[in-house]
């Protein structure tokens, strides 16, 4: 701005307490807004998370450790970390807006206001901290030591500071770690306390943090109940360690990277994590999000962004992951990037990717739509060739049977894929499904005088394929299985060691049929198909209804047709009426093929009759 000798410029001055105060407090008003408590607790768990890296930086090489304690009973919320603890207290209490982390590119918090939230949720937040050094010349209350204590107040500017013994903040550490800091907020505001959910502050966390977590650098515990002191902390076992979320399951989306590059020169780079849901997500925990070095970007995904919260694709229940866009730079409060050229390249990325993440979407849903389908289907038969092998219609053996899977049947062997489909050569890996048997590597070493038993590391020979050492007949494999324990008198066996031998462990899994260009390495063992099954053939030039072929066994139902057409119904794929309708005609398919082998069967009786009495039985 060019200036004016004409004009006279005049600094805003504060000056009055409650001036200072007022500015303090705007954070919290922020954090009502847009999150509540929950949002203003992940702040103390941000600057825990700064303060290990930190302390990483300075060459402890810790993994980060912080505990997250509600105290109901107290009504206090106390969060514990080994960071570096507060490095520069004065100036964090002098310049409470003037960050010494905004010169660390590797750390989040840069603006110092974090700090201040819990002015609008509680009254007193005091914290007990222990540096790894202490700053030069620096004197409290004429004292000088590792250990301070900060008591900050809702309704005062003023911080009280002091020198404290070290076991004020050890006691609380359970010998762990001897740096860090613990924080207690207390003396909360009117229903302030109660509104604090621990699922939704571990969701939060779990979200915030993820990456950091998933990467092994952090690990942060949480724990709710009655009355906690450095005499009564809750054992390891009542904590809930936060998980990373599980993308593993979904299937990812293929979008290269996009360089971003200012005045010739390589910022960074857009990289897209973005994967298909095998069902409809409606929770806004579920949506895409912006990422910024490994912490989400504010509170809000990416449908909830102004330029994009009418566009379908960054709202659909399909889509979830993250964009990583490190290069941008993020506002005071973290709760968006900041505008400019580098958000502006980011937006119009985004925007130039929806028509071809719209049409994944849309295939994606079809897919799994099919799917869907399928599995009703492959149930469908299972009851009605159960229903009708009762009523000697034909003999026929069921396609599936129910129950676990064991070693000693006959079995296929099929390679895994990484995504589900509808080929029944193939499986993939899924929370239900039928169930098949794998391999999970293990690494062990042999242990004399072993027996049944629930040992931990302690692990079964598997004597003979099938009977895992427990009397089925088969061929000798010396594979490890099941738990066991050291006795006076017992076999061989095997014991739990990251050094010794490569084995695997068979194990109880669930499928779902496979993807055949999805295909993996690894291969599990499923129950052969039985019976005659159902597959649906789209010819819409014939007037046939249905059909079978003798050769694979299969009743062929025309999805071409139109009465077919008729009950299909792509947002219920699996409806009532069009389940009866593929009822009925393998019901007639069936029959008919009873009556090649019966001359004196009235098919269209027997069928008549059997159609009655299935569908009064509640079988569709």
């Amino acid at each position: 701005m060019t200036e004016n000798n004409e004009m006279e410029y005049i600094k805003p001055k504060i000056t009055e307490d409650y001036q200072v105060l007022a500015a303090l407090a705007s954070t919290g008003a922020g954090f009502e807004a847009l999150g509540g408590s929950s949002l203003m607790l992940t702040e103390p768990v941000e600057n825990s998370v700064d303060s290990i890296i930190e302390a990483n930086k300075k060459g402890l090489k810790i993994k980060g450790k912080i505990r997250i304690l509600i105290d109901n009973k107290t009504e206090q919320v106390i969060i514990i970390d080994n960071g570096v603890g507060f490095t520069n207290p004065r100036h964090i209490c002098e310049r409470p807006f003037d960050s010494l982390k905004k010169y660390d590119p590797d750390l989040t918090g840069k603006f110092a206001r974090g700090l201040q939230g819990f002015r609008s949720y509680c009254k007193r937040l005091i914290f007990i901290t222990r540096r790894l050094e202490v700053p030069k010349e620096e004197v409290f209350g004429g004292k000088t030591g590792r250990t301070l204590k900060l008591e900050f107040t809702a309704d005062r500017i003023e911080v009280g500071a002091s020198v404290v013994p070290d076991n004020e903040f050890l006691q609380w550490t359970q010998g762990e770690f001897n740096h860090g800091a613990v924080a207690f907020y207390q003396e909360w505001k009117a229903g302030e306390f109660k509104k604090i959910r621990k699922d939704k502050l571990i969701r939060r966390i779990e979200r915030h943090f993820g990456e950091l977590i998933r990467k092994g650098q952090i690990e942060i515990l949480v724990w709710e109940g009655e009355g906690v002191t450095p005499d009564q902390m809750p054992p390891a076992k009542d904590f809930y360690e936060c998980q990373p979320r599980d993308y593993s399951g979904l299937t990812k989306i293929d979008i290269p990277n996009i360089e971003y590059v200012e005045n010739g020169v390589k910022k960074g780079e857009i990289a897209f994590e973005l994967y298909l849901t095998n069902r409809a997500k409606r929770d806004r925990e579920s949506l895409p999000f912006l990422m910024y070095k490994d912490r989400p970007v504010g509170d809000a995904p990416i449908a909830e962004i102004g330029e994009f919260a009418e566009t379908d694709v960054w709202n659909s229940s399909y889509l979830t992951g993250f964009i990583r866009a490190d290069f941008c730079d993020i506002n005071e409060l973290r709760l968006a990037l900041k505008p400019g050229p580098s958000r502006d390249f980011l937006y119009q990325q985004m925007e130039n990717i929806e028509p071809l993440l719209r049409d994944i979407i849309k295939k994606h849903h079809r897919g799994l739509i099919d799917l869907k389908r399928s599995q009703e289907i492959n149930m469908l038969v299972n009851k009605l060739q159960s229903f009708l092998k009762q009523k000697h219609i034909f003999d026929f053996k069921i396609a599936k049977e129910p129950g676990d899977l064991t070693l000693s049947e006959e079995t296929d062997r099929v390679k895994v894929t990484s995504s589900t489909g509808t080929d029944i050569a193939y499986a993939s890996s899924a929370q239900s499904g039928e169930p098949a048997i794998g391999l999970k590597p293990i690494k062990v070493q042999p242990q004399d005088n072993v027996g049944q038993g629930e040992e931990p590391d302690i692990l079964q020979r598997q004597q003979e394929s099938g009977g895992a050492g427990k009397g089925h007949a088969g061929n000798l494999t010396g594979g490890p299985d099941g738990c066991g324990q050291i006795v006076d008198t017992g076999g061989m066996g095997y014991k739990k060691n990251e050094n010794g031998l490569n084995k695997s462990v068979p194990t109880q899994e669930k499928t779902l049929e496979g993807e055949s260009s999805s295909a993996t390495d690894r291969k599990v063992r499923k129950r052969k198909p039985r019976g005659f099954n159902i597959s649906v053939q789209d010819d819409e030039f014939s007037d046939e209804l249905s059909s079978f072929d003798p050769v694979n066994s299969t009743v062929i139902i025309n999805s071409g047709h139109e009465r077919y057409r008729k009950r299909d119904h792509p947002e219920d794929p699996a409806n009532k009426e069009l389940l009866s309708y593929i009822s009925e005609l393998y019901i007639w398919e069936i029959c008919k093929l009873s009556g090649k082998s019966n001359p004196d069967m009235n098919v269209m009786d027997v069928f008549l009759k059997t159609k009655y009495e299935f569908f009064e039985a509640g079988g569709s």
